[in-house]
């Protein structure tokens, strides 16, 4: 019997990080990110207004109030800047300054003085100073070319989504989700909710818990088995797990010391390059001990966890195995933090 926190630790020293693939930005929410994200180019690309209002030359010093200025051109968002403007530009917020302009006035601080046949402004005068740089964003303003704009280990949300778009990012190197196993073990398990229970049987309740906690830790869930209480049936479902890729085999019950808990016995198994064997002596590395968590690492470094669950045992409790050890796969720098109560207890 070994405390909650020692098993956690035991689990999150044996797990590896996943090997690294590269997937299209727009499914990449959740995953977590396998190298540094360096900015391939400047944001804002170019030297931008903040504000609707008037762009004007300030020579490098402040334009005084009471300044009247002939408007020459107007320039929206998305547009080319005009070459040669004159006096004022009107300019809405994000459109590119047109050469030799360095500062923009806001809208709301100019008088109007004329306009024209389309009620387009012709003439303003400046109801405020105006000093130079005020209301432009420069090129490179929020980050530079070669910035490091994500670390690796950063699990991708709508934030950094958004800095991948603006930045014309297309995919992204991150981790492969850990493909999993879940066994329960128990002839006195029912699976079916709507199967009515014979005398001594229960109803399989860590099952679904734990198949949806896995999903929810971002694993993919290839295998979900009930076994019988016998030691054969569980090794041959380790074997399918194995040859179907599984990474990490998840399996509840048979781990206390009643005639049918086969686990102990099956501490006489070992796990090597994808196959079962059943040597006896000092070569048999990382055993099934009853009980404990074991790693399973001679080829592809294959994770076997064996808790015992009651069903009666606070939820966060149970399920903060999974998303530690789902974040260590995953090279989850900082690691979702489960929501878990302090309860009473041991992890058997």
């Amino acid at each position: 019997m070994i405390a909650f926190d020692d098993a956690r630790r035991v689990v999150l020293t044996a797990a590896g990080i996943m090997a690294a693939q590269r997937i299209p930005v727009n499914i990449s929410m959740g995953r977590v990110l396998a190298e540094d994200v360096f900015s391939p180019e400047h944001l804002p690309s170019f030297d931008n207004t903040a504000m609707d209002g008037f762009a004007l030359a300030t020579g490098g010093q402040a334009v005084a109030e009471g300044t009247e200025l002939v408007v020459s051109a107007a320039l929206a968002a998305g547009e080319a800047a005009p070459a040669g403007c004159e006096g004022a530009c009107e300019i809405m917020t994000g459109a590119p300054m047109p050469d030799g302009l360095d500062a923009v006035i806001p809208v709301e601080n100019v008088v109007v003085l004329e306009l024209d046949a389309e009620q387009r402004p012709q003439r303003i005068r400046l109801l405020h100073a105006v000093l130079p740089g005020a209301n432009v964003r420069r090129r490179g303003q929020d980050i530079s070319a070669g910035d490091l704009v994500i670390p690796s280990g950063t699990r991708i949300g709508a934030p950094e989504r958004m800095v991948l778009a603006a930045l014309g990012i297309a995919d992204v190197p991150v981790r492969k989700l850990p493909v999993a196993a879940l066994l329960t073990t128990g002839r006195e398990l029912v699976d079916d909710p709507g199967q009515a229970l014979l005398p001594g049987q229960i109803r399989n309740s860590n099952g679904p818990f734990l198949a949806d906690r896995l999903v929810e830790c971002d694993a993919e869930l290839r295998i979900r088995q009930s076994l019988p209480d016998e030691a054969g049936a569980f090794t041959d479902a380790v074997r399918r797990c194995l040859q179907a890729g599984v990474e990490l085999i998840i399996s509840t019950g048979a781990v206390s010391m009643g005639r049918y808990d086969f686990i102990p016995d099956a501490s006489h198994y070992a796990i090597v390059d994808d196959a079962l064997l059943e040597p006896s002596g000092t070569d048999n590395i990382n055993r099934l001990n009853a009980g404990s968590v074991c790693l399973c690492d001679r080829h592809r470094g294959e994770l076997v966890c064996q808790p015992v669950f009651d069903p009666t045992l606070d939820d966060d409790r149970r399920g903060d195995l999974c998303t530690p050890t789902d974040d260590r796969f995953e090279g989850d720098a900082r690691g979702r933090v489960p929501c878990r109560r302090r309860a009473s207890g041991v992890w058997y």
